[in-house]
C-alpha cells in the first residue's frame, strides 16, 4: 500500500510536472503568435500609410491633368474658330500658336503604384486584414489599364493631328513656336495652304482628340473619386492612437 500510494504521488506529480510544460508550451506559443500578429499589423499599417502617400500624390497628378485639359480645350477652341472662318489667314499667326501650344499641354498620367507593386511582388497583398480596405485597393489599382488604353490612344491621334498640322502651317514657325512658347509674327503668312479640305482634316483630328480626352478624363474623375475614398477607409480602419 505505501508502495502504491508513493507511485500515485509520483504519478501525479508527473502529470502535474506535464501539464506545467504544456501550459508553458501555450503561453509561449501564444506569446510568440501575439508578437508575430504585432509584427504583421506594423508591416501592415506600414504599408498602408504609404499607400496614402501615393494616393495623394495620384489626386495631385489627377487635379494637374484636369487643368492642363481645361487649357488643352481653349487651345483647340480658338484654333477651330479662327480657321473656320472666311478670312482664317488673317489670323494665322494666333491659330499657328494654338495650334501647336496645345500640343505641349499634354501629359500621360501615371499613378503611383509604387507601394501596391511592393506588395503585389513580396505577397503582402494577403496581409490585408480589413476587407473593404482589400476591396477598394484591388478596385482602384486594377482599373490602371483602362487609364493607359486612352493614354495610347491619345497618343496616336496625336501623332496624326502633328503629320496634318505640318500641312497647314509653316514648320519653321511650329518650331520657333514650340521653343519660345509664344506667338511668332509672320505677317498672317503662318498658314501654308488655302485648301479647306486639309485644313478640315487637322480641325477633325483635333476634334478627336477633345473628344478622347473628353472620355479620359471622366475616367479620371471617376479615379479621383476612388482615391480619396480609399484614403477616408485607410483611415478610418488604420488609425493608430
Amino acid at each position: 500500500m505505501l508502495t502504491e500510494n508513493k507511485f500515485s504521488k509520483y504519478l501525479l506529480y508527473a502529470i502535474g510536472e506535464i501539464i506545467l510544460v504544456v501550459i508553458g508550451i501555450l503561453i509561449a506559443l501564444g506569446l510568440n503568435n501575439w508578437k508575430e500578429n504585432k509584427a504583421t499589423a506594423n508591416i501592415e499599417y506600414g504599408y498602408m500609410q504609404n499607400l496614402k502617400e501615393d494616393l495623394n500624390i495620384d489626386i495631385e497628378l489627377y487635379n494637374g491633368y484636369l487643368e492642363k485639359n481645361a487649357e488643352i480645350f481653349k487651345f483647340i477652341d480658338l484654333m477651330v474658330f479662327q480657321l473656320s472662318q472666311d478670312n482664317f489667314q488673317s489670323t494665322s499667326d494666333e491659330s499657328a500658336f494654338n495650334s501647336r501650344i496645345m500640343t505641349t499641354k499634354w501629359n500621360r498620367v501615371r499613378p503611383v503604384e509604387r507601394t501596391f507593386e511592393q506588395m503585389k511582388s513580396s505577397g503582402q497583398l494577403k496581409i490585408i486584414s480589413k476587407q473593404i480596405v482589400s476591396d477598394n485597393i484591388s478596385d482602384y489599382y486594377n482599373s490602371i489599364f483602362e487609364l493607359e488604353t486612352y493614354n495610347e490612344a491619345l497618343l496616336v491621334w496625336l501623332e496624326n493631328y502633328i503629320k496634318l498640322m505640318g500641312k497647314v502651317y509653316n514648320g519653321q514657325v511650329l518650331l520657333e513656336i514650340l521653343k519660345t512658347k509664344n506667338k511668332v509674327s509672320t505677317e498672317n503668312s503662318a498658314i501654308i495652304t488655302e485648301d479647306r479640305e486639309t485644313i478640315n482634316e487637322l480641325i477633325t483630328s483635333a476634334q478627336y482628340i477633345y473628344g478622347a480626352i473628353s472620355l479620359s478624363e471622366k475616367l479620371v474623375i471617376n479615379r479621383k473619386e476612388k482615391a480619396k475614398n480609399l484614403i477616408q477607409e485607410i483611415d478610418k480602419n488604420y488609425n493608430k492612437k
